[in-house]
C-alpha cells in the first residue's frame, strides 16, 4: 500500500481539525451540556479519520466498483453538485432550527430529506419520521431532560 498524500487529504484534515477544536471547546463544560456535542464530535472525528486514511491509501484516481459493478467514483460537476446539495440540506436544517425550533425542525428534516431524496413508499417515510421523533423525545427529553428553546416563528406568534 502506497500512501499518496497530494492535496486530496487537505479537506479531510480541515474537517478533522475543526471538529477536534469543537471537541476541545467543550472540555470544561458541565457533563449534561457537553454530552451531545462530544458524542457528535466523536462520531464525526472517527468517520473523518477513517475517510482520510482511506483517501490517502486508496487515492481518488481509482474507481471503486461494487458487487453489482456500479462505479462509485464521481468526477467533476457531479461531485460538486452533490456536495452543494448536502450543504444546502445542512443550511435548510439550520434555518429550520432557528425558525421552528430543534424538535420540529429535526422531524421535518427527516421527513423532507427522505421524501425528496429517497425513492421509498410513504410507509417508510412515516415510519422513520416517527422513529426519529420517538428517539429524540425519549433520549433528550425523558432521559437527559433537555429543554430545547422554541424557534423564532413560534415566539413571534405566541405559541
Amino acid at each position: 500500500m502506497k500512501a499518496d498524500v497530494g492535496g486530496r487529504g487537505i479537506p479531510h484534515a480541515g474537517v478533522i481539525l475543526v471538529i477536534g477544536v469543537g471537541f476541545l471547546l467543550t472540555w470544561n463544560w458541565p457533563y449534561e451540556t457537553a454530552l451531545f456535542p462530544r458524542m457528535a464530535c466523536t462520531v464525526v472525528l472517527i468517520v473523518g479519520i477513517i475517510s482520510l486514511i482511506g483517501e490517502l491509501i486508496r487515492g481518488r484516481g481509482r474507481e471503486v466498483h461494487s458487487d453489482a459493478g456500479v462505479s462509485s467514483h464521481l468526477v467533476g460537476d457531479h461531485s460538486r453538485g452533490r456536495a452543494a446539495l448536502v450543504f444546502a440540506w445542512l443550511v435548510l436544517f439550520l434555518v429550520g432550527v432557528w425558525a421552528l425550533g430543534y424538535q420540529v425542525a429535526a422531524i421535518a428534516f427527516v421527513f423532507l430529506f427522505m421524501k425528496l431524496s429517497g425513492k421509498q413508499s410513504w410507509r417508510i417515510y412515516v415510519l422513520f419520521t416517527g422513529l426519529s421523533f420517538v428517539f429524540l423525545y425519549s433520549v433528550f427529553h425523558l432521559l437527559l431532560g433537555v429543554i430545547w428553546p422554541r424557534g423564532a416563528l413560534p415566539e413571534m406568534v405566541g405559541l
